[in-house]
């Protein structure tokens, strides 16, 4: 029974595997936005270390990173609004019957 009203296969499963995409996705984002602010304090060390190393050192654009950042922030207020009205209308069939 509780299969069929929470299980995968139902919008509240669905709400529930994109909040936790839009988590992940959030926390790449912030990850990204983070060693790129940690990239530029130290940008002469880090340079010199990944040259050393034959490595290059990932640019990031921190605007393009802070709009993704705010898109998925909408994405996912607007999935937990969604969910939290499921839930409310589950909750007032149950209790009225």
């Amino acid at each position: 029974m509780f299969g069929s009203l929470f299980g995968a296969n139902t919008i509240v499963g669905a709400l529930r595997t994109g909040l936790d995409d839009t988590a992940l996705s959030h926390k790449g984002i912030a990850a990204r936005v983070a060693g790129a602010q940690a990239a530029s304090a130290h940008d002469d060390f880090g340079s010199a270390l990944a040259a050393q190393n034959g490595k290059k050192v990932p640019e990031v654009n921190v605007e393009h990173e802070m709009v993704s950042l705010a898109n998925n922030e909408i994405r996912y207020d607007a999935q937990t609004r969604f969910l939290s009205k499921v839930y409310a209308n589950l909750h007032t069939a149950m209790k009225n019957g």
